[in-house]
């Protein structure tokens, strides 16, 4: 309320009180008529002209100056009918007159007073509830930046973890997710924000084709669900050979289940690392048995033949000069055969070596392998001086090859010599040759002791010997050299062995080493160049797409 609406209200009570005086007045004459008649109870005058002021002051009456002519008709015949016993004197007229406006403008400031304090009550109302409006908006900006700022944080944590998220509710409708679990299920979506509220209840079918075991990444994903328990870690195995580890999280409000946290890790790098670990580790400990196989075969294979020569040395030292001849050489030439046992096994150290390496030369070279074979049946007969019966077949008279005829040397000395040192004396040991679809098979078959089953696994490895056979002199190294040559022919070895009975092995190798090169590059080749026609199509494809 302004200033001029209070003046007006002001003016409007004094043109009130100017309305209520000669009402006042007229109430006064009756009174004073009804007390000279004797008409009227003998009562004090004050408390009923307060009620009469109030009731005027209230009333609002409009007939002021019809009120004064009355009151002053009324008061003029009481004063000529009053016989002298009772004269209103003016005096008395003023002094009631001052009295009631006084009570009637102490009446009125009381009455401006009120709506005055109405009126400060109003605006300390309407500032307190500005003030507050004021308050609980600045309170709504505020927790409205710090929800954009907490939703941005949030959003750039998500898209930043390595991981993929998604939450969803009891209804299984997504609540959060983010661009890395989108990327590992192939959803096809531009921003992960507008998969916000849709329906992920048949997500384990919709996706399950992803997987290595389809129907036990469902089986466990309902499992999951149904328990509602915390899972940790656990291995998943894609089928594109990808490794994930999930955890799963359910959400609750209390006890009341609300919906469940889903986090897919890619460890397919991790796994890598472990795996080559676990193979360095096995290699590092397999070189650690090599080296000791290696310490106990030099300790013990040339102790003995040191042994030999040394013993041999010294007798000739102090009784050769008793000696004939004959008896000289025959010492000679053990220490000769002696000292050729420990050339071969030098030999073989430093062949393994350079195969080990990578270094082992392969010069394959047009070779007839009837020939080469029958040299080494008579070779193997002069040093054994016919102990053992090799018998030799074959198809044709002639089969030609291109091969290495010094590794070709290493793979059946090795072979025929084992048969012959593990069969007993006077046994026969069969050496076949076949031919056939560019192919020449070789089998050498002994009847020696054969190879346990528990030794079989391991019978190509360096210094690893059969636990039936540590009485009998060798090195271990023999099948490992076998094994190395016939890889670099690009053939194949393979064996059958029953203790007691003897042992068979199987030697494959193409006859034109050179030409089956050529041909395992041109199908390598053909194969890279159906990949890439391939990735061609598909790149137009997506393109055009």
């Amino acid at each position: 309320m302004n200033t001029n609406s209070l003046m007006l209200q002001k003016n409007n009570n004094y043109k009130k009180l100017l309305e209520v005086i000669p009402l006042i007045i007229v109430v006064i004459g009756f009174i004073e008529i009804g007390n000279r008649l004797g008409l009227f109870i003998q009562i004090p005058m004050w408390p009923i002209l307060a009620i009469v002021i109030v009731t005027a002051s209230v009333s609002g009456v409009k007939t002021g100056l019809i009120n004064a002519i009355i009151g002053s008709t009324y008061i003029l015949y009481i004063n000529l009918n009053s016989k002298g016993s009772y004269i209103l004197t003016a005096l008395e007229v003023i002094i009631e007159i001052m009295i009631l406006l006084l009570i009637a403008i102490w009446l009125g400031k009381k009455k401006e007073e009120n709506l005055r304090l109405k009126i400060l009550l109003r605006k300390s109302q309407l500032i307190v509830e500005q003030a507050e409006k004021e308050e609980l908006l600045t309170t709504v900006k505020g927790r409205q930046v710090a929800l954009q700022d907490t939703s941005s944080r949030l959003t750039t944590l998500l898209e930043n973890l390595e991981g993929g998220i998604v939450v969803y509710d009891n209804t299984k409708r997504v609540i959060l997710i983010n661009q890395a679990f989108c990327d590992i299920f192939d959803i096809p979506v531009l921003e992960p924000t507008l998969l916000i509220g849709a329906d992920f209840s048949n997500f384990a079918e919709e996706y399950q084709r992803l997987f290595a075991e389809p129907e036990e990444f469902i089986c466990r994903y309902k499992e999951i669900i149904a328990y509602n328990e915390r899972v940790s870690s656990e291995e998943l195995h894609f089928a594109d050979g990808r490794v994930f580890e999930r955890d799963y999280v359910p959400i609750c409000l209390g006890e009341k289940y609300e919906g469940n946290l889903w986090i897919y890790r890619d460890i397919s790098d991790r796994k890598k690392a472990e795996v080559e670990l676990r193979n360095t580790l096995e290699k590092e400990k397999e070189l650690n048995e090599l080296k000791s196989r290696f310490v106990t075969m030099t300790s013990h294979e040339f102790r003995t033949p040191l042994t030999t020569i040394l013993g041999a040395a010294e007798i000739l030292k102090y009784y050769g000069e008793d000696m004939n001849q004959e008896e000289i050489l025959k010492y000679l030439d053990r220490i000769h055969i002696t000292v050729e046992h420990l050339t071969r096994m030098l030999d073989d150290i430093l062949l393994l070596g350079k195969a080990e390496s990578g270094k082992l030369e392969f010069s394959p070279a047009p070779l007839d392998l009837v020939e080469f074979c029958y040299g080494l049946v008579e070779e193997l007969r002069v040093s054994t001086q016919n102990q053992d019966q090799i018998i030799f077949f074959h198809q044709v008279s002639e089969i030609s090859g291109n091969m290495d005829e010094k590794l070709l040397r290493h793979i059946f000395m090795n072979l025929l010599t084992n048969g012959i040192k593990y069969s007993p004396v006077n046994s026969i040991i069969n050496f076949d040759l076949f031919c056939q679809n560019g192919e020449a098979t070789f089998i050498v078959k002994d009847q020696g002791c054969g190879i346990p089953l528990e030794d079989q696994a391991r019978l190509f490895e360096p210094f690893h010997r059969g636990n039936n056979v540590n009485k009998i002199q060798g090195t271990g190294l023999g099948l490992t050299i076998v094994k190395k040559s016939v890889d670099l022919h690009g053939g194949t070895i393979d064996f059958k062995s029953k203790v007691g009975v003897g042992t068979t092995f199987k030697v494959t190798l193409p006859l034109d080493v050179n030409l089956k090169k050529q041909k395992a590059l041109e199908k390598n080749n053909f194969i890279m160049n159906e990949i890439s026609s391939s990735e061609t199509q598909t790149d137009e494809k997506d393109s055009n797409y």
